[in-house]
């Protein structure tokens, strides 16, 4: 039976419809999260766009044939975006704030680290072409956008996606050199 079906059958007011709307609800999110995310945040996306569905469930009018799947499956998309988005945050704020943890330990291991970290990380810009060098080094150097977007005749857009995807490149180097130094999850 369709999702368009069990929820019209579900509105006539029939607990055992309501069950099966929502075990079909269930199905055909677990069938989308499980192959796009981890198990676990799969299970909370689930959860979060079976709520976001039930507000608006007793609203929802079919304009054609499978239109509440389509709206099931825009909301799962739209929640596993969101999801995905607030991880990369996530994820950029937890890599860009180590140093400055580091930088504040001063004791003969940290000190030791550093040196070592600094070394690999010079190493790693080796495999770097220059456009790529020179936007992590401008921002190292906290260089003024406006100033290198002149040396670089670029729009400060195009500067910010040279300095991520040096970023990343630098730490795809790192990680193939390392990969304790730079692990998968960051």
């Amino acid at each position: 039976m369709s999702l368009d079906a069990l929820l019209l059958a579900a509105r006539t007011g029939d607990p055992g419809d309501r069950k099966r709307l929502a075990k079909g609800l269930v199905d055909k999110l677990e069938a989308y999260f499980r192959p796009r995310c981890p198990r676990g945040d799969a299970r909370d996306l689930l959860q979060d766009t079976l709520v976001e569905i039930a507000k608006h469930l007793d609203t929802f009018v079919p304009t054609r044939p499978g239109a509440f799947e389509h709206f099931v499956l825009t909301v799962a998309r739209n929640k596993l975006f969101a999801h995905r988005r607030a991880w990369a945050r996530e994820r950029l704020r937890r890599v860009d704030t180590l140093p400055l943890r580091m930088l504040a330990d001063r004791s003969f291991t940290a000190r030791l680290a550093r040196r070592e970290l600094i070394v690999r990380i010079e190493e790693a810009m080796g495999g770097l072409t220059d456009v790529e060098r020179r936007a992590i080094e401008a921002l190292i150097d906290e260089e003024d956008w406006q100033v290198l977007v002149e040396q670089e005749a670029v729009s400060r857009g195009t500067l910010r996606v040279r300095r991520h995807r040096a970023i990343a490149r630098l730490r795809q180097i790192l990680r193939r050199a390392d990969p304790t130094l730079v692990p998968e999850s960051s």
